[in-house]
């Protein structure tokens, strides 16, 4: 929900723990830029927020949430949170020690200069470590955002965060095998006693880990004779990858990440693609060039929906022109009479993307319907099948087009959310038909233009 309050539904771990430094020298303290929000963090990490409790009443199960489940005890005992920067890390370090739960662990900054260069930064971990063991505390949790990720083992860290946003596949795997390294004693006389049996990765940006993986299996595949999923299926071998959903961790194979990479989602859940913000543009520019275009505003308000359209994005437009000149005026930031404003500003841009979602959450019945499957989607509906369009859709021809020029259609988006309808179809209606058989290339139809199956992996990248 905090990432769709804006214009595009884009999510960033750094922004969502961002943080900011008050006051200076000794007297200098960091805080979040929204605690609130943080809190609930914390809390979800636990399974306590209201909707979680919900749903574990309405399933009948427990979800395991990494600090409420036995399942995880032993690995987050002792754990390491990965940060975006130092604020960040001694914003974090404030909220943990007055939390209820958190502060029953020993909380150790490993950021900025007072923790030590290189390994220097090592001896107070440990130190961390043996002491709350010897108090009888839940455990530790190291913050860091960066020190200690590289060349360096702390052999009780059994888990780690990543809370910061990363797109270096190298860095993103070097800090989460920090964690791997074998912990096991053995006492003379005694069989060896192995104190860490399995390690953990925690990810809330699936989005982006999936993708670096498969980044990686591509980058493996380019190196040798194995194909991207070959390469990917010996990485999750080191590396099993579960997604929870549901209140369940299913185990993803090589196929079920590179579908969930590419199309942001799994094969199943296909559906939702087409529900993304992304595909509808309801900026200023976009808004502004509607309200110019007095026609089309006419016969959408004919629509149910959009009686109240010209109303809704003239409001938009002017409190967005207004709120931008204040946060220029006024260093960047808004009173809170203006976040009020700014709020209720994103309420009715949401509104309004949302009614138009509803003709794009037709497109996919409409390509299902019709028999014109090599061409680009905009000439079929305006011109080879337009009658079928506005049968589905209860748009007119004429309609779509003024929106098309205006803009709303992402087209990015679109001819990226087709190519996955008609790849996850291939198989039963043949769209992409195999060189191997019919001896040509064949065509594919997207949104605004057509590809040559050859092409494809270009719309993917």
């Amino acid at each position: 929900a905090w990432a769709e309050d804006g214009e595009f539904n884009g999510f960033s771990l750094n922004d969502y723990f961002k943080a900011e430094t008050v006051g200076a020298g000794k007297t200098a303290t960091h805080v979040f830029e929204d605690e609130s929000r943080v809190g609930e963090f914390l809390e979800m990490l636990r399974g306590k927020l209201s909707g979680q409790m919900k749903e574990q009443v309405l399933a009948g199960t427990k979800p395991p949430f990494p600090y409420e489940s036995v399942v995880f005890k032993e690995a987050v005992r002792d754990s390491v949170w990965y940060m975006s920067d130092v604020a960040t890390c001694r914003a974090m370090a404030n909220m943990l020690i007055t939390h209820p739960f958190f502060s029953g662990f020993e909380v150790v900054v490993a950021a900025g200069p007072s923790a030590g260069q290189g390994a220097a930064a090592k001896p107070p971990v440990v130190v961390a470590i043996d002491r709350a063991n010897k108090d009888g505390k839940s455990g530790t949790i190291t913050l860091s955002c960066g020190k200690l990720m590289t060349g360096v083992t702390i052999r009780q860290w059994s888990s780690i965060f990543m809370l910061r946003s990363l797109k270096s596949p190298e860095s993103y795997f070097q800090a989460a095998f920090r964690v791997q390294s074998p912990w096991a004693i053995r006492e003379s006389g005694k069989p060896v006693s192995v104190k860490k049996k399995t390690c953990y990765v925690f990810e809330f940006d699936q989005n982006r880990a999936l993708s670096l993986v498969a980044e990686y299996g591509v980058r493996l595949a380019t190196s040798g004779d194995v194909t991207a999923s070959e390469a990917i299926g010996d990485l999750i071998n080191y590396l099993p990858i579960f997604a929870f959903n549901g209140g369940r961790m299913t185990s993803l194979d090589a196929t079920a990440v590179l579908d969930f990479a590419a199309a942001g989602i799994g094969a199943t859940a296909l559906a939702q693609r087409w529900n993304s913000n992304l595909l509808v543009d309801v900026n200023e520019a976009t808004l502004s060039k509607l309200l110019s275009n007095p026609t089309l505003l006419e016969r959408l308000e004919q629509i149910e929906d959009f009686r109240a359209l010209a109303y809704e994005a003239n409001h938009v437009v002017t409190s967005t022109k207004v709120l931008k000149k204040a946060k220029r005026e006024q260093g960047g930031k808004l009173d809170p009479a203006q976040k009020k404003e700014q709020s209720e500003t994103a309420k009715r841009r949401r509104e309004i993307r949302d009614k138009l979602k509803k003709f794009v959450a037709k497109v996919p019945v409409f390509m299902y319907l019709t028999d014109f499957r090599e061409e680009a989607l905009i000439h079929v509906i305006q011109s080879l099948d337009p009658d079928l369009f506005e049968r589905v859709t209860g748009l007119t021809v004429e309609d779509f087009k003024m929106l098309n020029q205006v803009g709303v259609f992402n087209s990015q988006h679109m001819n990226h959310a087709i190519y996955m309808f008609k790849s996850f179809e291939s198989a039963s209606l043949r769209y992409a038909a195999s060189p191997s058989e019919t001896g040509k290339i064949a065509t594919i139809g997207l949104w605004d233009h057509t590809v040559d199956e050859d092409e494809l992996g270009k719309i993917l990248s």
